[in-house]
């Protein structure tokens, strides 16, 4: 008895084609060599001249019922002559053909023997096609075309085959799938009862992703809002508003709050997740390039792939260790088994990068099997700045420098060339804003170009160069007259030509466009009518403010207002600065935190705090390893000890850090650390109008001031003090990004240790 058919899905022929025939090695030469920009333009100069029968980007379409499911597979054909009998395939790519062919040449005949089967499907198809496989470079007129002939049966058979491997794949996601949503409709909150605000921020989550909304969430710090907004993502996927769940995190602290969270859950393995790790940090061969002559784990990787990703898939929660585990048991790389995994997993947890940075994000992350996607985006505060950052793209002479002696003879032209295109740029401007730098530009994208066929090994100056090229190459394809600008920095001997994200706004909204419903949410999201700006959603998001969290008396703010720390007064109140540390740090004991805006300044409070301090003090360095971050970390984190730390605002120790759960007594914040004048954020300033000094200097300020506070008082059932110390911080604009919980209270320097001590005795 034939299978009942199951719901309709739809896939791409690129898709079908690689998920079904996709085999061989990794190879770092022949991924993303030529842009899609690139390829429209090659395939439109090679069309030119063809005959009137000759029709381009034909859609087709058809519908092929296999184990159960019907699958509609849809292409664009980029050539086809029916009177003629021909389909043609476009690949465009800089790296040599007859390599690129011999490592990915099957999946291109797979993906054009896939359109003629749906071309043959058509009434007045021939019964033969001549299928053409031509490759084209964005920088040359020539072409190199392959031919088949092949017969209609024989295709259409070739499709039955492919839907039936995709298919029968489909349909153990599809029982999976049914078993995990039983199980999710049944998910109890993982903790005793719900916090003050918790159930209400579940709720407009849910509401987000069953809506294909956009959220802005405030939730103070200690609200558990990971949990809450995971579990209303979690609970609008098991009533069937959502296909997959993408938890976005700034930092790798994040994403250790979103793996506890759902391990709290207890779904064991009816919830597939997956942590995407940095390649840098995942890598077994960090220094080599993806050649499998070079690395066992990028040779045959695509032939040893699908059973790691299957057994990944099968143990439910997939840390890093678990993914290195696997790869190492079928000899394949870390970093793509754990994006492969991904593409099949329910939760996938990851950075920032492979949601919003157009280079390198993963575009799987949304489509079959997968279309509505939810997002969560932790840490929402820092979304703009990180966006701009990513669209932001620079070249630097002294990266130049280093290349040059790591180059073999046939790139010495084109990097003199860029060369002499910067230095030329520096003769012209003095630095500030520059036109477009287009004699620089073309010099660059020659320089992609002769290097496509480099070999990288043990070349890494120069392979740290290519990829800096590839992105201020990339960056020309996003450039708006609106959001971006041309910078030139000189500097002590550094000239940096520099492509400027004035605005993500459009960026970020269109990405979350791209989800069926996104949620970002912060505890540091005030204003919330400027954050909304910053992201796009302005006029379409909804925002809200989540209670909770710390108690009124849980938590003291106090301002210093009578002691400057502008950078001309510092050496001046230097003094007056040490003593109030001291002097908060003295009215209870245990650790405290002091955050200052820059290193010199630090360091020059730490001088005149030795002979003041209750207790031993840390001094965060530059360049700090690992192991030491830690051991910072543990002195500071070790209750009713007497000791101070003192650190960098917007640093590893000021934000996404937990210090023992709550062990910190108090958090001293030393200014609000205002970036220093510069042409770029005066540009910033001036893109966004009334709101330009907000969105330029004084919201990434503040954000870094509000998240080094938090380190203070982690959950409900902790006290502590905040001290801000500068007149600012008494100010109306500067006040509106305090949360909505503070209450400070303004003192003088002198009786500030006794207004903290009259705090501890309440």
């Amino acid at each position: 008895m034939a299978a009942k058919a199951g719901p309709p899905a739809t896939i791409g022929v690129r898709e079908l084609a690689a998920n079904v025939h996709r085999r061989g090695d990794i190879h770092y030469r022949y991924e993303g060599v030529a842009t899609a920009a690139e390829g429209i333009a090659a395939q439109r100069r090679a069309q030119r001249g063809r005959p009137e029968s000759y029709l381009r980007e034909v859609p087709v379409a058809a519908t092929v019922q296999e184990h159960g499911i019907a699958l509609t597979v849809r292409g664009r054909i980029d050539g086809l002559d029916r009177a003629a009998g021909v389909i043609e395939e476009f690949k465009t790519t800089r790296a040599d053909i007859d390599g690129l062919h011999g490592h990915i040449g099957a999946l291109h005949w797979a993906q054009l023997k896939l359109y003629g089967a749906l071309a043959g499907m058509e009434s007045d198809a021939p019964p033969n096609w001549r299928l053409k496989l031509t490759y084209l470079s964005p920088d040359d007129p020539a072409q190199r075309c392959l031919e088949e002939q092949a017969e209609a049966g024989d295709l259409a058979q070739w499709l039955r085959d492919a839907v039936a491997a995709y298919a029968s794949q489909l349909a153990r996601h599809a029982r999976r799938v049914e078993a995990r949503n039983a199980t999710l409709r049944a998910l109890k909150f993982p903790y005793p009862h719900f916090r003050a605000g918790q159930r209400r921020l579940a709720a407009a989550v849910f509401r987000a992703m069953r809506d294909a909304g956009q959220l802005l969430a405030e939730a103070p710090t200690g609200s558990g809002k990971s949990a809450a907004t995971l579990f209303g993502a979690l609970q609008a996927m098991g009533h069937g508003h959502l296909d997959r769940l993408v938890f976005a995190t700034a930092r790798t602290t994040g994403q250790r709050a979103a793996t506890d969270a759902l391990a709290a859950c207890a779904l064991g393995k009816s919830l597939a997740v997956v942590t995407v790790t940095a390649k840098r940090r995942i890598c077994f061969n960090p220094e080599m390039p993806c050649d499998p002559a070079l690395c066992q784990y990028a040779k045959g990787y695509y032939d040893r792939m699908p059973m790691a990703r299957d057994e990944l898939l099968a143990a439910g929660h997939v840390d890093r260790a678990a993914v290195e585990a696997a790869a190492r048991r079928h000899v394949v790389c870390p970093f793509e088994l754990s994006v492969d995994t991904a593409a099949w997993a329910d939760v996938v947890v990851c950075d920032y990068n492979y949601v919003f940075d157009p280079v390198v994000r993963l575009m799987r992350l949304v489509g079959a099997p997968f279309k509505r996607a939810g997002l969560l985006v932790d840490e929402a505060h820092q979304l703009g700045e990180r966006a701009r950052e990513m669209l932001s793209v620079s070249l630097r002479a002294t990266a130049l420098q280093r290349a040059r002696a790591d180059a073999p003879p046939p790139l010495h032209k084109p990097l003199g060339a860029v060369g002499r295109a910067l230095s030329q740029l520096r003769r012209d401007h003095a630095g500030g804003a520059v036109d477009a730098p287009k004699a620089l530009l073309r010099a660059v994208e020659r320089l992609v170009v002769a290097g496509a066929d480099v070999d990288l090994e043990r070349r890494s100056g120069l392979r740290d160069l290519l990829f800096e090229c590839h992105r201020f190459a990339r960056g020309g394809t996003w450039f708006t007259q609106e959001d971006y600008g041309y910078l030139l920095h000189v500097e002590a001997g550094e000239v940096e030509a520099r492509m400027a994200c004035l605005s993500p706004a459009r960026h970020i909204a269109a990405t979350l466009a791209g989800f069926h419903g996104a949620v970002r949410f912060s505890g540091t999201a005030s204003p919330l009518a400027l954050f909304q700006r910053l992201h796009g959603q302005a006029e379409a998001g909804h925002a809200m403010r989540s209670g909770g969290g710390i108690p009124p008396d849980a938590l003291g703010v106090f301002v210093a207002a009578d002691v400057s720390t502008h950078y001309r007064r510092r050496a001046e109140t230097l003094p007056a600065v040490a003593h109030l540390i001291a002097a908060a740090a003295r009215a209870a004991p245990g650790p405290y935190l002091a955050a200052l805006p820059s290193f010199e300044y630090l360091e020059a409070v730490a001088g005149c705090l030795v002979d003041l301090a209750p207790g031993p003090i840390d001094v965060q360095q530059r360049g700090m390893s690992e192991a030491e971050k830690g051991d910072f970390i543990a002195r500071l984190s070790s209750r009713g000890a007497a000791r101070i730390g003192l650190v960098t605002l917007g640093g590893v120790f000021a934000e996404s850090v937990d210090f023992g759960g709550g062990a910190l007594k108090g958090v001293v914040v030393v200014g609000p650390g205002l970036a220093p004048r510069s042409p770029e954020r005066d540009l910033i300033a001036r893109r966004f109008g009334a709101d330009g000094f907000d969105a330029a200097y004084r919201l990434p300020a503040m954000t870094r001031v509000v998240q080094a506070a938090g380190r203070a008082v982690r959950g409900p059932a902790d006290r502590g003090v905040v001290v801000l110390v500068d007149p600012r911080f008494a100010q109306a604009g500067y006040r509106a990004y305090f949360p909505s919980h503070w209450r400070p209270i303004t003192a003088p320097a002198r009786d500030l240790g006794a207004a903290i001590g009259t705090f501890w005795r309440a």
